[in-house]
């Protein structure tokens, strides 16, 4: 049976991030089968991601207490996903995309127009 798989991406400069991005995939088969295509998606599927804005409710505290809404230090989202909270930095967009309860998904960071990988990982 096929399901609904996301390529997610996070498009980062000067360790802000400043945009989000999506591609939405079906493919059947093991979890673990599904989280191997998505990876061999990634390259493919960043330059063609759909963009969003990150949501207002991120803040970025800059120099001289300027806050600038709609953008996060990397590391604040590293933080994020630390303690499990990465998926809620998507929601909208898997509401748009009419993702299912606990999506299956790859994230990978776009730093200064390259790909990199942190790590793979996979909620349960």
């Amino acid at each position: 049976m096929q399901e609904k798989l996301f390529n997610l991406f996070l498009f980062v400069t000067d360790d802000v991030i400043r945009e989000i991005g999506a591609v939405r995939h079906k493919h059947s088969g093991t979890d673990a089968e599904k989280l191997a295509f998505l990876q061999s998606q990634v390259a493919t599927d960043f330059p063609i991601a759909k963009r969003y804005s990150v949501p207002n409710r991120y803040v970025l505290v800059q120099p001289k207490g300027i806050r600038k809404r709609g953008a996060l230090r990397y590391q604040s989202y590293v933080q994020l996903a630390a303690i499990g909270k990465q998926i809620e930095f998507f929601e909208e967009i898997f509401e748009e995309l009419e993702a299912p309860h606990n999506p299956l998904m790859c994230i990978t960071p776009i730093v200064d127009g390259q790909l990199r990988v942190d790590g793979i990982d996979k909620l349960s």
